[in-house]
């Protein structure tokens, strides 16, 4: 353990400590018979790992925080300050939002105080880095940052791309960095050369561009990314980068409206053997016709088994099931999100993914036409002929409330799937057809949760599911989506 105990650095989060003079009262201080005082050196420094951990959740927990984990649990007594300073691994977090550091209260030489006493804490672990600022970032700021490049691990850099120059000096020397989120504010003057700086990153295999970052066309490490997340205008810009991560299990896109006509892609189309997880949604708010077609048409994922897509237009239904036949893939966890009344095409779309563990649907809308609710249903007469036998999780969520006689159909569902009849042993052994799974979970909700949970008999046969053994989850309220 590296210790920096009696820095003088120390005194700025001292000082600042006066505030919180509950923390600072001797009656505060535990008794030198105190339980506490007896805990050994590492089951406190457990109990102050799960304090740094609760407060490093909060949108607002920056650095320069005193109140808060870390710096709070120096300002209790002696041995507990001794134990937070000793312990590397509670300074590992590093969030710093140029906004929140623009108070009077602290000088520039306060706040650089304090962010080298935290980095010197923080040693020899690796970093967990997130910078923020809508211009630019400090140079009393950046620079003792970018002395600890060596140690970086994970970065989210959110500042204006012309920033972005300032970190050329760290090429080639990030032999720790796994995972790299870059959110450019704005457009920037374009780079004379692609930006460099993450070429040379032997461990980097997360990579995550939003806003106009794929635009910069970023030189990094593509071969060896395993987990990619993009938000891209014109589907062109990511045909041509897939072919560059050959070994990629893990991919995100997010459409953007797009500023001009595409490029023309017609005859393109990508193979990925190793992708397993695929979310293709649209940013929010930015909805464009034919999403997500203009994609979908042009990717082969064989080995995929965990889908999201969102779907905006009728036709949307059809190009997802024809690229899941296309792929000749296994989907066991779908999730759609329609933001259109879909009247047609589900049916069809279940009927190419019999092995779907977990299905997920926003809107729930979609799903109440009848027709495809009693496919869904499963009949002791004929079990071999129900659609998606082996779902065991539903989710179903609306943005509108569900008529009763929909939400009561989908009981039906749920209550035939509870102890589910099973096809003929001969059925099974002519045309392989797979066995129908117990349903284990529901979650279903509206905003309103009319005839959900203010439904006595709705309520009352979700309760006998329950009793069966199945978890269920009812929700409801304006921010259910």
């Amino acid at each position: 353990m590296i210790s920096h105990k009696d820095r003088k650095d120390d005194t700025v989060a001292d000082e600042q400590a006066q505030h919180h003079r509950s923390l600072q009262r001797g009656a505060h201080q535990p008794a030198s018979n105190h339980p506490l005082e007896r805990l050994p050196y590492e089951i406190l420094a457990l109990f102050f790992q799960v304090c740094v951990t609760q407060d490093k959740g909060q949108p607002n927990q920056f650095f320069h925080d005193t109140s808060k984990a870390p710096w709070k649990l120096t300002h209790i007594c002696a041995r507990w300050r001794a134990v937070a300073i000793r312990t590397p691994s509670l300074w590992t977090t590093i969030r710093v939002s140029v906004d929140a550091l623009e108070t009077p209260e602290r000088s520039e030489e306060d706040v650089t105080s304090l962010l080298v006493s935290y980095l010197q804490r923080s040693q020899p672990l690796p970093l967990s880095l997130v910078l923020m600022s809508e211009d630019s970032l400090p140079e009393h700021i950046l620079q003792p940052i970018l002395d600890t490049v060596q140690r970086w691990h994970d970065v989210f850099i959110f500042t204006h791309p012309d920033d972005l120059r300032r970190f050329n000096g760290i090429r080639g020397r990030l032999p720790e960095l796994q995972a790299l989120q870059i959110i450019p504010t704005r457009l920037g003057e374009p780079f004379d050369a692609p930006p460099a700086m993450f070429e040379i990153a032997p461990k980097l295999d997360t990579l995550s561009l939003g806003g106009h970052a794929l635009d910069l066309h970023f030189a990094l490490p593509w071969a060896q990314v395993r987990s990619f997340e993009a938000n891209y205008i014109d589907p062109a810009d990511v045909l041509h980068l897939l072919p560059s991560m050959p070994d990629l299990a893990v991919l995100k896109l997010g459409r953007e409206l797009p500023e001009q006509p595409p490029e023309d892609v017609e005859g393109v189309m990508v193979t990925l053997s190793h992708v397993h997880t695929f979310t293709l949604n649209v940013v929010e708010g930015q909805h464009a016709s034919g999403h997500p077609d203009d994609l979908l048409s042009h990717l082969i994922f064989p080995a995929l088994s965990d889908l999201e897509v969102e779907c905006d237009v009728e036709e949307s239904i059809e190009n997802v099931r024809s690229f899941i036949e296309r792929s000749e893939c296994r989907i066991e966890a779908l999730t759609l999100v329609i933001t259109f009344r879909c009247r047609d095409g589900l049916q069809e779309l279940f009927k190419v993914i019999p092995h779907v563990q977990r299905l997920t649907v926003f809107d729930g809308l979609s799903m109440t036409e009848m027709s495809l609710l009693e496919a869904l249903v499963v009949r002791p007469e004929d079990p071999a002929g129900v659609l998606v036998p082996k779902v065991e999780h539903i989710t179903l969520l609306a943005s509108k409330p569900l008529p009763e006689e929909h939400v009561q159909k989908w009981l039906d569902v749920f209550e035939s799937r509870v102890e589910p009849a099973q096809p003929q042993d001969s059925d099974r052994e002519s045309d392989g057809t797979p066995p129908v799974c117990a349903l284990r979970s529901i979650l279903m909700g509206c905003t309103s949760g009319e005839n959900i949970v203010d439904n006595e008999a709705c309520l009352e046969r979700f309760h006998r599911i329950m009793d069966a053994g199945v978890s269920v989850d009812l929700w409801y309220g304006p921010d259910i989506f």
